[in-house]
């Protein structure tokens, strides 16, 4: 009697991975599961049969399962993932012998049918039509647009001379191999095949039918995937079209803080001039998503501007002055941090923070002075003595590990400075104490994905100032955006905190960390990048005057919006400036 969860061949054998298989089959799940689709789409198409359309369709029911699956972690289905990408692996990708593999595909689609919502027979891939009938269909304009527009479209030259094709190099990968177009055309694309080709590439690069259903544009014959996309373009599938944007959600956060009214920006011919309105926008924006964050997650904010020159910025800013003022508050991180710093080996190099330095010093112990628990650390001074300080729970956070220990062994005693400190310090009006315990211990980081160049430009040029009276004098202390939302790596050294990263789209792949907040700057970042990292809660600044703008615009909508769910407990923007736009949704 089989499980509910096991999959069998044709003779009843029990699909089974041996240990031999394990590395193998983990080295494709490495990549992603876009990847292993991709991998078992390509494996089909270059070794099946003449399967009919139904079998190549319980393939994809099953590749569409994974993909719109992978990240829930609900017990059913993460069972049910395991046993279905081991069954693929075996089929698909091991090339080890097994008996009938359409009647296992067709157990395994049945399978996910009793647990998923998405039923089989509601998948659209399942008539098959004559090229030329549904070509028929096309309205004549349809036609002469597409002709105009795609008139150098010559497959009888490489693909890759084609400046168009080089925006989807995904699908011109599955040309190459289900075509064989560097082979003088000699598998199944002919000539008069022309406006049909130019019909699907409309289709694809517009709406984005192999994302949608993954391992289509290898396994299917153009008819079907043409037929979905006369379906589409008709509007038949703009029936479960999202709720219209400009509908008010809305989640109850307290009062925002004063801190934006004391900046403000040094101009040459000017001078000194408040925040302009969209800034001190997109400064209580930040402020919002972070107390909503305190409470909810998966909170997903896109924003559509004239143009995003310093809109990350101004929106961090509040971000993370909210972040500051909440966490600078929590006692709670005092002690868990002076029960860390405590538990390590004497003479253990630290960094300490003393008359606005990172400066060396060695573990020593706690020790009890007048009665109260201290933590003692020995400092080198400059004639090569050491003097011992006693460090209070309070001030704690004055202490943090050392950079490098190995090369922080000797006693030559250096200062290491913070960037712009003196304004960091200012710009808050609180204690160093409380200043670094935002900037070791408060978990509410951040990750930026765009052009580190522009970002670093932007927050280098803008002088920021506060205006301080000290002795019935009014002065000015200037600095940048950059000493309050602290990149890495836009910092005086490695000795430095920072609070974010920038990640250029080159360092993606590389990354494996689980920021609080993800903030993508621009629409290439989205598009490439969106489903690559993980967060709490996404921001994305969508700039109208980019060229890919309208794509964005159009899977964050088909992708995320139309699946929002608890309208009601979602954040309010009150008002919008009249040049933004806004969504939110929780993914």
């Amino acid at each position: 009697m089989e499980s509910e969860h096991q999959i069998s061949d044709s003779e009843g054998n029990l699909l089974h991975m041996q240990k031999s298989d394990m590395p193998a089959f983990e080295k494709c799940l490495s990549n992603g599961h876009k990847e292993f689709i991709q991998q078992c789409s390509f494996s089909l198409a270059e070794n099946k049969p003449n399967y009919p359309v139904n079998v190549i369709n319980n393939f994809l029911y099953v590749f569409k399962f994974l993909n719109d699956q992978w990240h829930v972690t609900d017990k059913p289905i993460r069972t049910l993932k395991k046993v279905v990408l081991k069954a693929l692996f075996l089929i698909l990708i091991s090339r080890k012998p097994v008996n009938n593999k359409t009647d296992i595909i067709e157990k395994t689609a049945k399978m996910i049918e009793k647990t998923w919502i998405f039923c089989l027979s509601d998948f659209p891939f399942l008539e098959r039509n004559e090229e030329k009938e549904i070509i028929s269909l096309l309205p004549p304009p349809v036609q002469k647009s597409i002709e105009s527009e795609f008139a150098n479209l010559n497959f009888k030259e490489k693909i890759s001379s084609n400046s168009f094709l080089q925006i989807y190099p995904g699908f011109v990968e599955n040309l190459k191999r289900q075509y064989d177009v560097f082979r003088n055309n000699t598998g199944k694309y002919k000539f008069q095949d022309d406006l049909l080709l130019k019909v699907i590439f409309i289709g694809l690069i517009e709406r984005g039918i192999s994302e949608k259903y993954p391992g289509a544009t290898v396994l299917l014959p153009f008819s079907c995937l043409l037929k979905e996309i006369t379906k589409i373009n008709s509007n038949i599938l703009e029936q479960s079209s999202p709720p219209p944007v400009s509908r008010r959600v809305f989640f109850n956060v307290s009062k925002g803080c004063y801190i934006s009214e004391k900046l403000f920006i040094k101009k040459i011919s000017e001078g000194y001039k408040p925040l302009p309105g969209w800034a001190i926008w997109l400064f209580k924006a930040g402020e919002k998503l972070a107390a909503a964050g305190r409470k909810k997650k998966n909170i997903v904010l896109g924003l559509s501007l004239p143009t995003r020159a310093y809109a990350a910025l101004f929106f961090l800013l509040g971000y993370e002055t909210r972040n500051a003022l909440q966490g600078m508050k929590n006692n709670n991180n005092d002690s868990k941090y002076f029960h860390n710093i405590t538990r390590m080996e004497k003479n253990t190099p630290l960094l300490i923070w003393e008359k606005e330095r990172w400066k060396r010093c060695y573990a020593k112990g706690v020790k009890t002075v007048q009665g109260q628990e201290m933590f003692s650390v020995s400092v080198p001074g400059t004639d090569n003595t050491r003097h011992d300080m006693y460090i209070p729970k309070g001030q704690i956070f004055r202490l943090r590990e050392a950079v490098d220990p190995e090369r922080e062994v000797g006693d030559h005693q250096l200062g290491y400075s913070m960037r712009g400190f003196d304004f960091f310090r200012n710009y808050y009006g609180q204690k160093d104490e409380n200043l670094l315990k935002h900037l070791i211990s408060c978990q509410s980081r951040f990750t930026v994905v765009g052009n580190k160049t522009l970002l670093k430009n932007e927050g280098d040029r803008l002088a920021i100032s506060i205006k301080m009276i000290r002795k019935s004098k009014k002065n000015w202390l200037a600095g940048s955006l950059l000493d309050i939302v602290r990149f890495e790596p836009f910092l005086l050294s490695e000795f430095d905190l920072s609070r974010g990263t920038v990640l250029s789209p080159e360092a993606v792949n590389e990354y494996n960390a689980h920021p609080n907040l993800l903030v993508f700057d621009g629409s290439l970042s989205f598009l490439n990048h969106y489903d690559d990292l993980e967060a709490d809660m996404k921001v994305i600044f969508l700039d109208r005057s980019e060229p890919h703008f309208s794509e964005a615009c159009r899977v964050m909508l088909e992708q995320n919006y139309s699946d929002r769910e608890n309208d009601d407990d979602m954040l309010l923007y009150d008002t919008l400036p009249e040049t933004i736009e806004a969504v939110i949704f929780e993914e």
